[in-house]
């Protein structure tokens, strides 16, 4: 993606993100328009006893996390159910693959709030919906439910870096995911943090990813 293009996408990704009658959500690292992550959030208001959001994310560059602040609102519901998060790839500066994804929850410890995953163990990790599972498909859940990750040692199944213009092989998405925040008080937050790994540059030869960005460029070749 050339710079006028990324410039364009970048700027907007950085209007406000919604905050509806429902939650108040901020982007709190990396600052939005910065060129690190981006994203954008979608409330839905189709479930009267459950809060549905979309989210879409993209990792423009390596080891920076993505942090979405949530507030809750008075009359919002117990129980925070992610329609779709789609997040991209777009290491194009970098060109290096995501091997593994983390998700976590964060609640400020002398709150007393509690925030964690709802059966995390129907979660996914898919190419696209209703496509190929990717980064092993069944996610990993701590004890205290509060961090889900996947990985995976397939070369297959890692998501290659690339622009919009080449979702969805460049892209995770993500299903499943319920947060259960019957035990955050009104006015009070949580973070919604997640961050991709990337192998170290020289081992990308050793992992068997040729095939796959010769795929991707082929691909944008044929484009």
């Amino acid at each position: 993606m050339d710079t006028l293009k990324l410039a364009a996408v970048l700027a907007c990704l950085a209007l406000p993100l919604a905050s509806a009658e429902a939650w108040v959500i901020e982007q709190i690292e990396p600052a939005p328009g910065t060129g690190l992550a981006e994203s954008r959030v979608i409330l839905f208001d189709w479930d009267p006893n459950v809060d549905l959001i979309e989210i879409h994310k993209y990792f423009l560059y390596d080891e920076q996390p993505l942090v979405l602040e949530f507030t809750r609102e008075a009359l919002d519901q117990d129980t925070i159910k992610i329609v779709d998060e789609i997040c991209l790839n777009m290491f194009t500066a970098e060109e290096r693959p995501w091997i593994d994804f983390h998700v976590a929850l964060l609640v400020d410890q002398f709150s007393g709030d509690t925030v964690v995953f709802d059966k995390p163990e129907l979660a996914r990790a898919w190419q696209m919906t209703g496509g190929e599972p990717r980064l092993g498909g069944v996610p990993i859940a701590t004890t205290t439910v509060t961090q889900i990750d996947w990985e995976t040692t397939d070369p297959s199944q890692y998501v290659p870096w690339g622009s919009f213009m080449d979702a969805p092989i460049n892209q995770l998405v993500l299903k499943g995911l319920v947060i259960d925040v019957s035990g955050l008080e009104v006015g009070h937050s949580f973070q919604l943090k997640e961050w991709p790994t990337t192998p170290e540059p020289g081992a990308i030869v050793f992992l068997g990813l040729g095939t796959a960005l010769a795929a991707l460029k082929a691909r944008r070749r044929r484009g």
